[in-house]
C-alpha cells in the first residue's frame, strides 16, 4: 500500500463524498463545506492509496482570523489503523506552522480516541469543555408574543453589547461557541439574530458548518429564556433548518438543566454517554525543552536546570532559553542561551570576520557594566526565590560574582552568541545591542524563512 498526502484538488470532491458517506451514520457535516475548502485558500489535505487511486483521509486548516483552526480529520473505515491520521495531522501541524498563526486549535469529541491522542502527542491540551445539544425543530411552531423583539445584529454590536452575555461569555472562556467550532473573533460570526424579551437575550444564527442547524451564540438567561427559544425555532424552522444546537459549558450545570427541561438533548451515541466536545490549544511550551536539546545537540536527560524559552521565532520555536543558575546542584553561570539554527549561523558569520575583538577593543559605556550587575540579580534573585539551594550563594560566593556567562573580567565578551541570547533575553548588552544593528543593516531577519526547525517535532 501506498499511500500520498497531497493537496486536495477539485477533482478529488467526488472521492471525498465518498468518503464522508462512511462517517457519522452519513451525517457527516464535510460535504456541506466542501466547495468552500476546495476553492478557498485554507489547507486541504487529502491521503490517497496511490495504487487504487482512492480519497482514504482528509485533514483541513482554517484561519479563522490568526487563529488556525484543525477541523475535519477523516480516514476511511477500511484503512484505519494504518497510520493515516498520524500522516494526515503531521503534515497539517508543519505546513501550519509555516504560516505562523496567533494559536492552533480544535473542537474534538471526547470519544475521538485518536484524534485526542493525535492533539495531545502534539502539545494540544484541553483548555474548555462543552455539552454539544440539540432540539429537533417542528415546522408548525409559531410564537405570538409582542414583547419579544427580533433584531438584526452585526459583530461590531456584538462587542459593543458583550456586557449583557458576561455570565455565558465568561463560562466560555470569552469565546463564541458554534457547534463544531469555538470562534476567538466575533468577526468570524458573521451576521446574527438577536431574539431579547425582558432581561432575556439570545445571540443566534444559522451554524457555520452544520446546514441543517441553527445555533445559539451566547445567552443572557433573565428569566423568559422557553419563550426566547420558542421564538428562536420558529425563526430557525422559517430559515428550513431541522435543529438548534447550543454549546453549554460543562461548568454550568445549572444551564445544562435549562436546556435539557426545554427538550434540548445530546447527540444519540448511548453506548458513549453525554456528547462532550473538549477545546484543545497547541502550548509549544510542551516541547520546547525536547526541540531546545535537539537543537544544540544534547540528550534531554543530561538537561536539569530548563526553565522555559524566554523568545521565540514566529514560528514558534525557541530562540533563547533561560537556565536556573544551579546545575547538578553547583553553580551553573549562563541564565540565556541562544538555540535557534538560522541565529546561530548569523552570529558564526560575525565571529568568522573577527566581530569580537573589534568589539572588545572599543570603549564601551555604562552599559555593558550595569548589564553585567543586572544579570549577576538576577541569578541571586532567582537562587532567593529557591527552597532546595538558598544556602549555595554561601557555598559558593565568587561564582554569585561573576558577570554574564560568568565572564570574571568583565570588559571581556566571550562570544556574540551569549551576547545576543542575553540581550533577546532581556538584558541589554553592548554587544548584543550592536549585533541587532548589524542585522538591521544588512537586512538579516531574526526570523528563517524554510521553519528549519520543522524537522525537531
Amino acid at each position: 500500500m501506498s499511500i500520498k498526502i497531497r493537496n486536495a484538488e477539485y477533482e478529488d470532491k467526488e472521492g471525498i463524498i465518498e468518503l464522508c458517506s462512511l462517517i457519522w451514520d452519513g451525517e457527516d457535516y464535510v460535504p456541506g463545506l466542501l466547495e468552500e475548502w476546495l476553492l478557498s485558500p485554507s489547507l486541504f489535505l487529502v491521503a490517497v492509496d496511490e495504487e487504487n487511486d482512492k480519497v482514504v483521509g482528509i485533514d483541513h486548516v482554517a484561519m479563522n482570523g490568526k487563529i488556525a483552526w484543525l477541523e475535519g480529520l477523516r480516514v476511511h473505515p477500511e484503512y484505519r489503523g494504518r497510520g493515516i491520521s498520524t500522516m494526515l495531522f503531521d503534515s497539517a501541524m508543519r505546513e501550519t506552522l509555516k504560516n505562523a498563526p496567533l494559536k492552533m486549535q480544535s473542537l474534538i469529541w471526547n470519544q475521538n480516541k485518536i484524534s485526542v491522542y493525535l492533539s495531545e502527542k502534539y502539545s494540544f491540551v484541553k483548555t474548555f469543555s462543552y455539552h454539544l445539544l440539540t432540539k429537533e425543530l417542528k415546522d408548525d411552531e409559531v410564537v405570538i408574543d409582542d414583547e419579544i423583539t427580533v433584531r438584526d445584529i452585526f459583530p461590531i454590536d456584538i462587542i459593543s453589547e458583550i456586557e449583557h452575555f458576561q455570565n455565558y461569555f465568561n463560562f466560555c472562556g470569552r469565546k463564541y461557541p458554534d457547534g463544531w467550532v469555538i470562534y476567538e473573533d466575533v468577526y468570524c460570526l458573521g451576521n446574527r439574530i438577536s431574539v431579547e424579551k425582558g432581561d432575556t437575550r439570545l445571540i443566534c444564527g444559522s451554524a457555520s458548518h452544520e446546514n441543517s442547524c441553527f445555533n445559539i451564540n451566547l445567552i443572557k438567561n433573565g428569566g423568559e429564556l422557553s419563550e426566547c427559544l420558542l421564538k428562536a425555532g420558529e425563526i430557525a424552522a422559517g430559515l428550513g433548518k431541522k435543529y438548534l444546537q447550543v454549546n453549554v459549558p460543562l461548568i454550568m450545570p445549572e444551564l445544562l438543566e435549562i436546556f435539557e427541561n426545554y427538550g434540548f438533548e445530546h447527540m444519540d451515541y448511548e453506548e458513549y454517554g453525554p456528547t462532550i466536545v473538549n477545546l484543545y490549544e497547541y502550548l509549544p511550551e510542551l516541547r520546547d525543552k525536547k526541540v531546545f536539546c535537539s537543537q544544540m545537540g544534547i540528550k534531554n536527560e543530561k538537561v536539569d536546570n530548563f526553565m522555559g524559552t524566554v523568545r521565540r521565532c514566529k514560528f514558534g520555536f525557541p530562540q533563547v532559553i533561560k537556565s536556573f543558575p544551579v546545575k547538578n546542584r553547583k553553580p551553573f553561570p549562563t541564565l540565556f542561551y541562544l538555540s535557534c539554527p538560522h541565529l546561530i549561523y548569523q552570529i558564526s558569520k560575525l565571529e568568522e570576520k573577527g566581530m569580537i575583538e573589534s568589539m572588545e577593543n572599543n570603549d564601551r559605556d555604562e552599559l555593558y557594566a550595569n548589564a553585567h550587575e543586572l544579570y549577576k540579580q538576577i541569578r541571586l534573585d532567582m537562587i532567593d526565590n529557591s527552597y532546595a539551594f538558598s544556602k549555595i550563594v554561601d557555598d559558593y560566593p565568587a561564582a554569585f560574582e561573576k558577570g554574564i556567562g560568568g565572564i570574571e573580567n568583565r570588559q571581556n565578551l566571550k562570544c556574540l552568541h551569549l551576547q545576543l541570547a542575553t540581550t533577546l533575553g532581556g538584558v541589554k548588552t553592548y554587544a548584543g545591542v550592536k549585533v541587532l544593528d548589524i542585522f538591521k543593516s544588512e537586512k538579516i531577519d531574526l526570523n528563517c524563512e524554510e521553519c528549519r526547525c520543522l524537522r525537531y517535532l
